[in-house]
C-alpha cells in the first residue's frame, strides 16, 4: 500500500474460506506499517465457516516487541442455525457473537461489551437488541451502562406486482434445460429469472431478466 503498509491475507488455514479445490475468500491476517507496527487477526472455524477469534496489537516486528493488547471475541451456540451455499459449497452459521473483551498484557479483561439479542417477529431469528459496556474503574469496581440500542421496523406482509416482459415465453418442454429458472442473479435481494425456449425444436433461445424495482430488464 501507499506508505509501505503491508496487508497479509489467507496465510493460515483458519483464515481461508474454502472447500476442496474451491476457495471463496482469504481473510486478513496481518497489517504491518512501514515502521514495523503490526496488528494481527486470529480466526477459528466451525461448520466450514470462519469466525474472528481475536485481534492482537501493540507490538513491533522491527524491534521484536510482542503484542500487549488483545481483543477477544466470545461466541455462543445459535438456536437459529442457518446454512448457505452462496460460496458454492455448504457453510453453516452456528455461532453468535455474545461478548467482546479487551485486555492488556494477557491479564483479566479491562472492558467487556455484551451483545444482547431478542427474537424477531417470526419467533426464530435472533436480532441484536442492545450492547452493554462493562468497564472497570481505578477502584476495581465494575461499571455497567448501555452503549447502543437497536430498533426494527415491525413485519408487515405486502404484495408487489411486477410487469412481466412482453416477449416472455414459456418453453415447450419442461426438461433438458427448457423452461424458467428463478434466482437472484445479481445479489440485490430481488428475484430475477432465466428462461429458455425452442422454436420448432431447432433454434434455441436463452434470456436473462434482472428485476429492477417493479419491472425487468433483459
Amino acid at each position: 500500500l501507499v506508505g509501505g503498509t503491508k496487508l497479509v491475507f489467507g496465510n493460515r488455514g483458519e483464515s481461508q474460506l474454502g472447500a476442496g479445490n474451491l476457495m471463496f475468500r482469504w481473510y486478513l491476517d496481518k497489517i504491518v506499517d512501514s515502521n514495523g507496527n503490526a496488528i494481527n487477526y486470529h480466526y477459528f472455524k466451525d461448520g466450514n465457516n470462519v469466525y474472528l477469534d481475536s485481534i492482537t496489537y501493540g507490538g513491533n516486528e522491527s524491534t521484536g516487541l510482542s503484542d500487549f493488547i488483545t481483543i477477544d471475541f466470545v461466541y455462543q451456540a445459535r438456536d437459529d442455525k442457518q446454512a448457505s451455499y452462496r460460496t458454492y459449497f455448504k457453510i453453516e452459521y452456528n455461532q453468535l457473537l455474545s461478548e467482546v473483551r479487551i485486555s492488556l498484557d494477557g491479564g483479566a479483561p479491562q472492558r467487556i461489551y455484551s451483545l444482547i439479542y431478542k427474537k424477531g417477529d417470526n419467533g426464530v431469528r435472533n436480532l441484536l437488541e442492545r450492547i452493554i459496556l462493562k468497564s472497570q474503574g481505578t477502584d476495581g469496581v465494575w461499571i455497567e451502562r448501555t452503549e447502543s440500542e437497536f430498533g426494527y421496523y415491525p413485519f408487515t406482509e405486502e404484495t408487489e406486482t411486477c410487469t412481466v416482459p412482453t416477449d416472455f415465453i414459456f418453453g415447450s418442454k419442461n426438461s433438458g434445460g427448457y423452461g424458467v429458472k428463478w434466482t437472484d442473479i445479481n445479489g440485490d435481494g430481488l428475484v430475477d429469472f432465466v428462461y429458455s425456449y425452442d422454436q420448432k425444436d431447432v433454434i434455441y433461445n436463452n434470456f436473462t431478466y434482472v428485476r429492477t424495482d417493479y419491472t425487468y430488464d433483459r
